[in-house]
């Protein structure tokens, strides 16, 4: 009987670890979202500053400061994602969702995570 039970909770904390491992992000980057001009507040603030996390069914943008103000999207709702390339400020990358609403972000490392992004759409 207690040989049974040991081996019930064993398999039971198994499966939680496996939906653990699930919930871990597939790339995590730091990154800025650039704010279009609608949404400013300040006009010493365009950007904020954060990181975002690629999972298998959606992505996350945290941002540093406020951490309750994340941006869930899933990869169902992008429909499309583009470099683009400003002379002034490189490395723009642009999520196109399928509400015509367009996301642009600013990132150093765009190359892997534009793959990857486009990988799961």
């Amino acid at each position: 009987m207690r040989y049974t039970l040991l081996i019930l909770l064993f398999i039971g904390f198994g499966q939680v670890r496996a939906n653990m491992s699930n919930s871990e992000p597939i790339y995590t980057q730091n990154i800025t979202l650039v704010l279009p001009i609608s949404e400013v507040k300040n006009v010493w603030q365009t950007d904020v500053k954060g990181e975002i996390q690629l999972f298998e069914d959606h992505l996350v943008f945290l941002p540093k400061r406020n951490k309750s103000e994340k941006m869930v999207i899933k990869y169902q709702d992008v429909a499309s994602v583009k470099k683009a390339f400003f002379v002034v400020v490189p490395n723009h990358l642009h999520l196109e969702l399928k509400n015509d609403k367009t996301i642009q972000f600013f990132t150093y490392k765009r190359k892997k995570l534009y793959h990857l992004i486009q990988s799961r759409l």
